[in-house]
């Protein structure tokens, strides 16, 4: 019952939550070598949404420029995870995300997800007992 409360806490905690095959992802550097930002955006075919999800795609913005720093960079505004999650073309994942427009102010359109320092994103096939609770306890849009 523990476990059980602990991740309905976890479902709580994030805007999105869906199951998404990577369709691109693009890197852009800026900086010098000394100090390279790089920001990653990441798009996904959403699969199954779980929560916070209505539309077909779902875009991911991350950068390596610290832990839990938010920075704009010609309009949008970049987070980072430390370094970037590893997406990989073609595979899917099970993503809790939340919104960027809703951590702070900014100009970047709606739609933006960060997957933050602590997220619990994951490639699906290691997410079966996660994936089974969400089936289970969560309504789909």
């Amino acid at each position: 019952k523990r476990h059980l409360m602990l991740f309905y806490q976890k479902i709580e905690k994030y805007d999105a939550i869906f199951t998404g095959e990577v369709v691109d992802v693009h890197q852009t550097s800026f900086g010098n070598e000394l100090q390279p930002i790089v920001v990653t955006e990441v798009k996904l075919k959403v699969l199954i949404s779980f929560k916070g999800i209505s539309d077909d795609f779902a875009y991911i913005v991350m950068s390596n420029i610290g832990p839990d720093t938010y920075m704009e960079l010609n309009g949008k505004i970049v987070t980072s995870i430390g370094e970037n999650y590893p997406f990989s073309k073609g595979e899917n994942y099970l993503v809790y995300g939340n919104y960027v427009n809703k951590i702070l102010e900014t100009r970047l359109p709606f739609g933006y997800l960060s997957i933050g320092a602590c997220a619990q994103t994951k490639k699906m096939e290691e997410a079966q007992e996660e994936l089974d609770y969400l089936e289970k306890h969560t309504r789909k849009p």
